[in-house]
């Protein structure tokens, strides 16, 4: 998806923010996405998803920026 550089953050996607410098928001709505450990994260009633170091660490998900766009990919081991 497409990514642009913001002074907020990583990039701005329409997604939300990539490592924001503020507290990362999370969408009061399911989209899919979901740090195992949200409680750092902030509750919104946006459609919005800030992906952190949360993501990665704990949730296995890779992230690519490359020339103004993110790919993203769940790398994580199943628990079985």
């Amino acid at each position: 998806m497409a990514c642009n550089i913001s002074r907020s953050s990583l990039c701005s996607a329409d997604l939300g923010e990539i490592f924001p410098f503020y507290i990362p928001r999370i969408s009061s709505y399911n989209n899919g996405f979901r740090c195992g450990d949200s409680s750092g994260k902030i509750l919104v009633n946006q459609s919005v998803y800030d992906f952190s170091s949360c993501d990665l660490f704990d949730e296995g998900t890779d992230l690519i920026f490359s020339n103004g766009v993110i790919y993203f990919k769940d790398t994580s081991i199943p628990l079985w």
